[in-house]
């Protein structure tokens, strides 16, 4: 469904923010693998001056359980506005 997106736009929020990846593994296998365990920090960890809300938000993005991220787009673009 839609949350898939608001996933994908997650990671790249999240490497747009630190100039880094974050699912990046040896081959397809791996980061799949990665993308079932691991745990995101937040963007600031890695650039602090990321604002807290950026973190909050792309946290929520990159929630494990869909139930716990944004159920749209639109509903990301409102906390980001």
């Amino acid at each position: 469904d839609q949350r898939v997106d608001v996933f994908a736009l997650g990671i790249c929020g999240w490497e747009l923010l630190t100039m880094e990846r974050l699912f990046e593994a040896q081959n397809e296998l791996l980061v799949l693998q990665k993308l079932q365990t691991k745990v995101v920090p937040p963007p600031s960890s890695v650039n602090p001056e990321v604002p807290a809300v950026l973190d909050r938000i792309v946290l929520k993005c990159l929630a494990k359980a869909p139930d716990e991220r944004y159920r749209s787009a639109r509903e990301l673009y409102r906390d980001l506005n």
